[in-house]
């Protein structure tokens, strides 16, 4: 129970999101780079960072998903106000992650597939995989904001 009250600390949470954003935002990078040194012909390879993101973002999806019904059954009381605020956007947040991560994860897979029928449709889902990079950092991002603009208003 201590490490769960620990883990859904704010600190903890803000922690927890600013290093998830810079692993999120290390693969978004070396994504880029494997795609544009195989589209050079430097390197053959895929790189699985895309993976690593994917990971990431449904990982702490749930961890953030979950926080209000483990809070109460933690604490064993309803949260106050201010916690209450933090488990709906730590929800919302966790949902927005959770599917974010597995959009990821399905493009990724199928575009390894058409890849191999078609290099435009390939490349397309580079793209598209590379947008939702992006936007995975921007959740993250915006949690963590959120984060701070809560710890302010609790104190």
């Amino acid at each position: 129970m201590f490490v769960l009250r620990l883990i859904y600390s704010r600190p903890a949470l803000i922690v927890l999101t600013v290093v998830f954003l810079i692993l999120g935002v290390d693969a978004f990078w070396q994504h880029l780079d494997d795609r544009l040194a195989e589209l050079a012909g430097l390197r053959a390879w895929p790189s699985d960072q895309d993976d690593d993101l994917a990971v990431i973002l449904i990982a702490y999806g749930v961890l953030l998903e979950e926080r209000g019904p483990l809070f109460r059954r933690i604490h064993g009381h309803l949260p106050d106000a201010g916690d209450e605020a933090l488990n709906h956007t730590s929800e919302i947040a966790g949902a927005l992650m959770l599917v974010a991560g597995l959009f990821i994860e399905v493009l990724d897979v199928s575009g390894d597939l058409l890849f191999g029928m078609s290099v435009v449709v390939g490349q397309a889902g580079v793209v598209v995989i590379l947008l939702l990079h992006a936007v995975g950092a921007w959740l993250l991002l915006r949690y963590l904001w959120d984060l701070f603009r809560a710890s302010r208003r609790a104190a």
